[in-house]
């Protein structure tokens, strides 16, 4: 044990991105055998305790940097920081204002953060999409940073492969006030057309609050992630297409294709936006809906995607075949291992 190389893994959070990016990678590690001592303390939870190296997520602000210096000085530790989102402003770029969420942060404080600390507080830096790292190089030496995709863990997300066609033309939206405004009334990563060819469609929501434009025939909340991957795929089993809705700008440029993961897993066919850079780029050419499409466009998308609906799905567990977790964990043997 005292020969091990010990890592304390601290994610920003149980949900969303610190359970698929941080706690589900460490879990999985020590399930199936590891050389490394992994830890965690705790979300958020920065201190000393012997580590040698300290793996942390989404440090963007002065604040976090300068908690992150204070660990650095006073003990031997190196420090990786993840990210799998953009928190910051650009030269080039304003991040969009619809996202509740995205609102927490201030861009411009952040951006000016990351410019004065990260490239000298972080050892190494890891990301989710090329894209990302594209953007995190303009504060970071570009050989610090290891692009490393989401992956899904098959023990949550193996299910029988299906080749079932449900009859009704039902759709699945799970999202939250991260993509869209409804004190604002923003659309947000939904095209207004897009949004005008649901209104009188059946759609399930799963989620927090569904979007003021869309009236669900059910209304699901949301479950703890531990359990989101059966609830998803029990949700669904009578609906034909889910929907991954994204408009094209930086933020959106930088996410990964997780949740178009998460259809390939349960089955069913999901209905994606198509642009420039889009995390959903590799999906099947049948299932893009492009941007500004018209209504009667998205119509015949739709049409067509039913059409080829086998076709579809063929391809979606193809693509699933190469991003379980299980076989991509000698990614972070090699990250971790640089320092043995």
């Amino acid at each position: 044990m005292n020969n091990q190389i010990r890592v304390c893994i601290v994610g920003g959070d149980y949900q969303g991105c610190g359970y698929y990016r941080m706690m589900q990678v460490m879990e999985e590690m020590n399930y199936t055998g590891t050389e490394f001592h992994l830890m965690n303390l705790g979300p958020a939870t920065l201190v000393n305790v012997g580590q040698d190296i300290t793996y942390c997520q989404r440090v963007c602000t002065e604040g976090g940097f300068k908690q992150l210096e204070d660990l650095k000085n006073n003990s031997k530790t190196k420090i990786i920081i993840d990210y799998d989102d953009i928190v910051w402003n650009g030269k080039d770029y304003k991040l969009h204002n619809y996202n509740m969420f995205l609102n927490r942060y201030n861009p411009d404080k952040n951006m000016h953060a990351m410019q004065k600390y990260l490239n000298d507080i972080a050892d190494k830096v890891t990301c989710s999409t090329e894209y990302l790292k594209k953007n995190l190089s303009q504060f970071v030496d570009e050989d610090k940073i290891t692009v490393i995709q989401n992956h899904l863990r098959i023990r949550d997300w193996l299910f029988d492969t299906t080749t079932y066609i449900p009859n009704d033309d039902i759709f699945f939206y799970a999202g939250s006030s991260s993509h869209y405004n409804n004190d604002k009334k923003q659309y947000g990563d939904f095209d207004i057309p897009l949004a005008n060819y649901l209104k009188d469609k059946k759609v399930v929501f799963q989620g927090d609050n569904p979007p003021f434009f869309m009236k669900p025939i059910a209304n699901i909340g949301w479950t703890n992630l531990n359990f989101y991957s059966k609830s998803i795929y029990n949700n669904t089993r009578n609906i034909k297409f889910t929907l991954a809705p994204l408009v094209d700008n930086e933020f959106n440029r930088s996410k990964s294709d997780l949740k178009y993961l998460e259809s390939c897993a349960i089955g069913r066919v999901c209905l994606v936006s198509d642009f420039e850079n889009s995390p959903y780029h590799n999906a099947h050419q049948l299932q893009k809906i492009p941007l500004n499409a018209s209504i009667g466009q998205i119509r015949d998308i739709v049409e067509n995607a039913k059409l080829h609906y086998s076709e579809i799905l063929k391809y979606q567990y193809e693509y699933l075949q190469n991003r379980w977790l299980h076989m991509h964990l000698d990614e972070y043997d090699r990250l971790f291992g640089e320092w043995n």
